[in-house]
């Protein structure tokens, strides 16, 4: 990262103009519809950018198989609101297939992927502060006044004053509010720092510029701000990117040993931390398994086939807890098809790299598996470009 770079971020341009947009559009909601930005943006690439003369690098097939997986999903989409849905479920829900007609609009366009994801990467950066700021106002000068926050005050308006978010936690082991940060949620903000790491991994690859630095920096910021899903996947990214601790072909015993302590205390934490006593009966599912295993409840033909966009109270009748958007996803395509849809989308997101591979898979995961993070817009954004991104470099 030179300093030419770093005086460019501060040049105007309608390129920059629109990420910086994207970045902030979940705070300026309170005063602007932003809720379609993205939708917005990809037409704008779709009209100008759609230069079939202008060769991105990325291989003519995966160009059609995006397209092609992209019309499959609308058509699946629609044939989903033919059954009865509640309107929490339909926008979450609309997030994740829309996300195909994005990938394809950018996969087949000559926008530049590299210089976006420079910019992102600094905006990225520019969210510590900002999570530093918020945790000294909400937790030390003003206790409990997300309100008075400058940037997000606005839009904190629209949170329910009981909801479960503003109250104390102790997820870092002593009792804190959590920061909600520029994407409205604690959950959704911490995750700016896990695509932070993914993205500057691939920058990384691409310049030949290794500095652990910001790696560590961005694990700091993820861990203050105490969203677990994104400390976890951060953690599992860094293992992978700093001391190449994945599957792989090549695996030292150390490796393998290392492999073996890390799933034993992946095992207790999670029978630790997830087992419930419920109608008497002991689970150690957690959450988002009770919800996958819940599609069972459902008749065999709709959990095999599909249900359709579910509602919640629907769910919740068929014992879903109803905290995995993975698992309402999985409801609506039904197993068989969301296995085929999980094949189809490998084949456009497969990178040459193992390890490129095994960050995109915990990435995505983060994004869908508890929370629905996928609807934040700067990142569906970024999964595109950085898609795009690895495809032209041949990563």
């Amino acid at each position: 990262m030179n300093k030419a770079l770093i005086k460019s971020l501060f040049k105007f341009d309608f390129f920059k103009l629109g990420i910086i947009l994207i970045f902030f559009a979940c705070p300026l909601r309170a005063y602007l519809p932003t809720s379609f930005i993205v939708e917005f943006i990809a037409i704008v690439i779709f009209l100008f950018c759609m230069n079939s003369k202008v060769g991105n690098g990325i291989e003519v097939k995966t160009k059609r198989n995006s397209i092609t997986l992209a019309c499959v999903m609308v058509v699946i989409f629609i044939l989903g609101m033919l059954g009865n849905y509640d309107d929490f479920c339909f926008k979450e829900n609309y997030r994740f297939f829309v996300q195909f007609v994005f990938l394809a609009i950018f996969i087949n366009s000559s926008y530049d992927n590299e210089r976006a994801l420079k910019i992102a990467f600094w905006l990225c950066v520019l969210h510590i502060p900002f999570t530093v700021y918020e945790l000294i106002h909400i937790n030390i000068t003003s206790p409990n006044d997300f309100t008075g926050l400058l940037i997000t005050g606005s839009a904190m308006n629209t949170y329910d004053e009981d909801s479960q978010y503003l109250l104390p936690s102790e997820d870092l082991g002593f009792p804190m509010l959590r920061p909600f940060g520029l994407m409205l949620q604690p959950q959704k903000s911490a995750f700016v720092y896990v695509f932070g790491i993914v993205i500057k991994y691939i920058l990384d690859k691409k310049n030949h510029e290794y500095k652990n630095f910001w790696y560590f920096l961005f694990l700091a910021a993820v861990i203050a701000s105490a969203g677990k899903t994104a400390i976890l996947i951060a953690f599992v990214l860094l293992l992978a990117i700093l001391y190449n601790v994945y599957p792989s072909l090549n695996v030292t015993k150390g490796r393998m040993i290392t492999y073996v302590i890390l799933g034993i205390v992946l095992l207790l934490y999670l029978l630790i931390h997830t087992l419930q006593i419920n109608d008497g009966r002991a689970q150690a599912l957690g959450d988002i398994g009770n919800d996958l295993v819940s599609i069972l409840n459902y008749p065999t033909l709709e959990a095999i086939f599909g249900h359709g966009i579910p509602s919640v109270a629907d769910m919740e009748n068929h014992g879903f807890i109803v905290e995995s958007y993975l698992a309402r996803i999985v409801l609506q395509l039904g197993y068989l098809p969301f296995l085929l849809v999980c094949y189809a989308t490998s084949k456009i997101f497969k990178a040459k790299e193992w390890k490129l591979n095994y960050i995109m898979l915990w990435l995505i995961f983060g994004l869908m598996g508890h929370y629905c993070v996928l609807n934040t817009p700067f990142y569906q954004f970024l999964l595109c470009v950085i898609v795009c991104f690895y495809k032209q470099n041949k990563f």
